[in-house]
């Protein structure tokens, strides 16, 4: 049961895959070495089996690709509601490097957070979210 919503309400979710440099990095592969190979290391690391051969693997040795908000916005004057679809990177534009881009999704805004429940039971890192957007 629904008890409080706030005039702001984000509901956000963000989409990460395996990143290849990391993975060279934290194996210590060399130039040699494909980038299909330290993928498939990267995968046995993390627990591959047969039942499972690409697990989840643990956000160190992933990238950020998106980031998408849905922001709710109720106007204090009139009461009208409002909803803006925000997203890193922009469309069209060149995907996210590590350091996203800030955008202004409302300076000073204390919005209420809804927890996006990934595949793997978790939930997005609200943190990383902030630093991002």
């Amino acid at each position: 049961m629904i008890k409080f919503v706030a005039n702001e309400v984000w509901a956000v979710d963000a989409e990460w895959i395996s990143d290849v440099p990391t993975g060279r990095r934290v194996y210590d592969l060399g130039p040699e070495v494909t980038d299909l190979d330290v993928l498939h290391l990267m995968y046995r690391e993390g627990g591959a089996s047969e039942e499972e051969p690409r697990p989840y693997l643990k956000t160190v040795l992933c990238r950020v690709v998106s980031v998408a908000a849905l922001i709710r916005h109720k106007d204090d004057n009139n009461g009208s509601v409002s909803h803006r679809l925000v997203s890193l990177p922009r469309y069209g534009a060149p995907a996210m490097n590590a350091h996203p881009p800030r955008a202004p999704f409302g300076q000073g805004a204390q919005p209420q957070w809804v927890k996006n429940q990934n595949c793997r039971g978790g939930t997005e890192n609200r943190g990383f979210t902030l630093k991002g957007l």
